[in-house]
């Protein structure tokens, strides 16, 4: 345990918890009620590994509150544990961990929380009883969470993002938790420490390096389909350097894909749109994701994804 979740302690919060993928669930907590926040069920086969976490720990779960659509959901819709809105409705996790909700659910030992800015809103939320640390957080999130879409992101969300997102690309899981723990509570206090906006103001600095490289990248890119704007790159991107073509490329059509690797059996495709009316979850062949983010990974060829993909272009 880091100090900062002895802090937590001290102070009388609930422990938090970074979840990094849906499959990545711990696999038996401390006895103690908690609450799970902006983590999806798993996908495919993997959903058993959901389904199994949420059977083990019983009682002790106390609340489930996400926004990423999944078939899944039709078993807990009558549970009133769990808070499960689509992201069509909720363009992010923190607008649904309102007062009401907290009230409800009561006392908590623990917040599980998606490791990204998203999960980190939501987790805050919980800490100050469903209320947002400042008057833009929820729509910060929204911009986050779901870009293209008409929200706008402050200054202060911009600076949290950025940094947040530099510094997944550099440092271990633990670095990266033990730093999302001193920024949400450092959001719940309302105040940071010297040195945490010393390394916030360096981070979001070295972040625009990325945003540049995104640039040339998107140069290299073509409307392959008519509505379907394609980048290729020979070799896996960095997750985050992904992140950012997607954003830019689907500022040129309905749906941004990228295509990453040549060889047959290690093809992985990314496909994002800003276009509400197109729900990528009908393409068959791209199995994890939502409606408005999806991929595949280790295909044969990626040719069979975009002739699907630019048929839900067409509409």
């Amino acid at each position: 345990m880091c100090p900062w979740d002895d802090r937590a302690q001290m102070s009388g919060l609930p422990d938090l918890t970074w979840v990094d993928s849906p499959a990545a669930l711990p696999h038996k907590l401390p006895a103690g009620r908690f609450s799970v926040v902006d983590v999806a069920f798993a996908s495919g086969e993997k959903f058993q590994q959901t389904q199994r976490f949420i059977k083990e720990h019983g009682g002790d779960l106390a609340a489930w509150v996400d926004h990423h659509k999944h078939d899944g959901w039709v078993d807990y819709l009558s549970d009133p544990r769990f808070v499960l809105v689509p992201n069509v409705k909720a363009h992010a996790c923190p607008e649904l961990v309102t007062p009401e909700v907290v009230r409800r659910v009561g006392p908590v030992t623990r917040i599980l929380a998606h490791s990204d800015f998203d999960g980190l809103m939501s987790a805050v939320n919980w800490l100050r009883g469903g209320e947002p640390p400042y008057p833009e957080a929820n729509e910060d999130a929204r911009a986050a969470d779901s870009p293209g879409r008409g929200h706008h992101m402050s200054a202060r969300g911009q600076r949290i993002q950025d940094a947040l997102e530099e510094h997944k690309e550099r440092a271990h899981t633990p670095e990266r938790h033990a730093l999302l723990t001193r920024v949400a509570l450092a959001l719940v206090d309302g105040a940071e420490s010297s040195e945490l906006t010393a390394q916030l103001d360096e981070l979001a600095k070295n972040a625009v390096k990325v945003t540049q490289q995104a640039q040339a990248l998107l140069m290299r890119g073509r409307e392959e389909f008519p509505g379907l704007f394609v980048v290729r790159h020979p070799s896996n991107l960095a997750a985050r350097l992904k992140k950012q073509v997607l954003l830019l490329a689907e500022e040129q059509a309905r749906v941004a894909v990228v295509v990453e690797g040549t060889t047959p059996g290690n093809v992985h495709v990314t496909a994002a749109t800003f276009d509400e009316s197109v729900d990528l979850s009908h393409c068959a062949a791209l199995p994890i994701g939502r409606s408005d983010f999806r991929f595949v990974s280790k295909i044969q060829d990626a040719a069979p994804v975009l002739e699907t993909l630019a048929a839900l272009a067409r509409g």
